[in-house]
């Protein structure tokens, strides 16, 4: 599940960095793009090591980089209030799962 919201996260944020003015595309857009393709790659290596606490703590401060980025893309009006709704309903899905997955493999590891 987590898996499916990360890559909807990326492709959805893929189509709004390619409507955004070029002065904001090709940093922040491009910058926002990347991370969320960072918290894809976190999913998957999570997915894929024994241990995932590490890759899913990368993956958790990646989220909070996203935030940042699409705050500053919202501010200098590179996204509509309503753009800004929906990529933030997915960043907070993603958040969520992943931090839902962080706490279980803690219990995991400690029983």
């Amino acid at each position: 599940m987590v898996y499916k919201a990360s890559y909807v996260l990326c492709r959805e944020g893929f189509k709004k960095v390619q409507k955004l003015p070029k002065d904001l595309r090709y940093t922040l857009g491009m910058r926002f793009f990347d991370s969320s393709l960072k918290v894809l790659q976190g999913v998957v290596e999570a997915n894929q090591k024994e241990q995932k606490s590490e890759a899913l703590s990368a993956t958790l401060l990646e989220i909070e980089l996203i935030w940042t980025h699409l705050r500053l893309l919202y501010d200098l009006r590179g996204i509509s209030q309503g753009e800004f709704q929906v990529l933030s309903e997915r960043v907070s899905d993603v958040g969520r799962q992943v931090t839902a997955w962080k706490t279980w493999e803690k219990k995991k590891r400690k029983t």
